[in-house]
């Protein structure tokens, strides 16, 4: 049988694709099925279990891949990353930076961003674009659920210290 290769400049969907990890790597699975995300099993399978389950066969081709567990990690940390994160503010500050947070675009952060990528400076914006870089500085993310942040890792630590 032939092998078919998508390829293009369009980015291939990440969520919902059980043709994802198939056309990534297709000598793990040669006859295209068994990716992820099917909505054709009569029973939803968790992505993290689907993985350890792989990584877990007798036969040692998932395990031992060159590239497939970094792969499903690094597609792990980020849909975990994408549940999982929340925003955090020091109570002194929070009357005043919720309301720039409430009222912050996406198209404003791609300003300030496209703006200090050229090199420009902090000093050129206006006082809205300035709120960015405010925001910034006083906002923080929680991320301990994502498996290899350092949050997780000081998690982990606090559990072992509490025993």
């Amino acid at each position: 049988p032939d092998l078919v290769i998508p390829r293009g400049s369009d980015p291939i969907a990440e969520y919902r694709n059980p043709a994802l990890f198939p056309s990534m790597f297709p000598t793990l699975f040669p006859y295209g099925i068994g990716g992820f995300d099917d909505d054709t099993r009569d029973a939803p399978i968790l992505f993290q279990k689907h993985i350890e389950y792989l990584l877990d066969l007798a036969d040692r081709r998932f395990s031992l891949h060159r590239s497939f567990v970094f792969v499903a990690l690094n597609i792990y940390q980020r849909r975990t990353a994408h549940l999982h994160t929340s925003l955090t503010v020091k109570k002194s500050s929070f009357d005043s930076i919720a309301p720039k947070l409430a009222k912050m675009s996406a198209e404003r952060l791609d300003r300030v961003a496209r703006h200090l990528e050229k090199g420009g400076k902090e000093s050129e914006l206006s006082g809205e674009d300035r709120d960015v870089l405010t925001l910034m500085r006083e906002v923080s993310t929680i991320s301990s659920r994502i498996p290899g942040s350092s949050s997780a890792k000081l998690h982990l630590r606090n559990e072992i210290r509490a025993y």
